[in-house]
């Protein structure tokens, strides 16, 4: 017999396994050894303005450290608040809204389409979109995560009958709630701190205070800048210990690389140096 309590266990679960099926155990990006101070923050943003007027931008690690946590805080983009979570159908295809607090880059929301079938008291997903604000994920990637979600479900055993589900909006407000329960339902950046050496950025954000034991978020990827066109190639994204599997990687990159490629760039060289990044203004 379907309950709702098994509908809302069911929900919560693919929320769950949605959050951690592109990540597996692996060696996650390391936070660079440098210290947060509003000195080194103030110092180096005298740098980039004195720099950015003369043509010529190089700022330390630390520098850069920082001013981008001071950044953050002094424009409220360290902290993350779940106002609410909304829940439609529209036939088969489930669509659901996590709405924030307060916009960060403009980013209000982040929503997932999908459909959530069961067969032989197996349950499937097939997501259809992924959105955080006006961005949207290129199916290459929906394809593959649908892929590894559904291969672990398949060791799950429901015991729901065949057909197609829907989240309620009542149970959106039961996951809702049980974020809030169990202090989930907000995370706070403490610092980013940064490293720069053989043109990789090292990037980390480590939070004020774990959540499911996650206690930061790392990016490690190649960055240049040239001839007016930009670069970028992530090597590791990391959230605690784990990782984003290699082959969702490649598909990230190639969505980076598309977008670079459409957009006009200033007359910028970047390199990442030995603990410095340098910006300049090509003539």
């Amino acid at each position: 017999m379907i309950t709702r309590k098994s509908l809302f266990v069911v929900a919560a679960m693919i929320l769950f396994v949605v959050g951690l099926s592109a990540c597996a155990p692996g060696e996650s990006v390391m936070a660079p050894d440098v210290e947060i101070s509003m000195d080194d923050a103030v110092a180096g943003q005298a740098s980039f303005m004195e720099g950015w007027a003369a043509g010529s931008v190089s700022l330390s690690d630390t520098e850069a450290s920082s001013l981008i946590t001071e950044l953050m805080k002094q424009n409220g983009l360290n902290a993350l608040h779940i106002d609410s979570i909304d829940a439609s159908m529209d036939g088969n295809v489930n669509n659901i809204s996590v709405n924030l607090g307060q916009s960060i880059a403009g980013i209000d929301s982040v929503g997932i389409e999908g459909s959530l079938m069961s067969d032989g008291g197996i349950l499937s997903v097939d997501i259809h979109g992924v959105h955080a604000g006006a961005m949207g994920v290129m199916p290459e990637i929906l394809g593959m995560v649908s892929e590894q979600i559904n291969a672990q479900l398949a060791g799950i055993p429901a015991g729901l009958p065949d057909g197609a589900y829907a989240l309620t909006p009542e149970m959106a407000g039961q996951v809702m709630g049980m974020l809030q329960q169990m202090g989930l339902d907000s995370a706070e950046v403490a610092a980013v701190k940064t490293g720069f050496d053989g043109g990789n950025v090292h990037l980390v954000a480590e939070l004020a205070s774990p959540v499911m034991g996650v206690d930061s978020l790392g990016v490690d990827a190649a960055v240049s800048a040239g001839d007016g066109m930009m670069n970028v190639g992530l090597n590791n994204l990391s959230a605690g210990n784990l990782v984003v599997d290699g082959g969702i990687l490649g598909l990230i990159n190639d969505q980076i690389s598309a977008n670079l490629g459409s957009i006009p760039m200033l007359p910028l060289s970047v390199e990442a140096g030995d603990g410095s990044l340098m910006i300049g203004m090509m003539q």
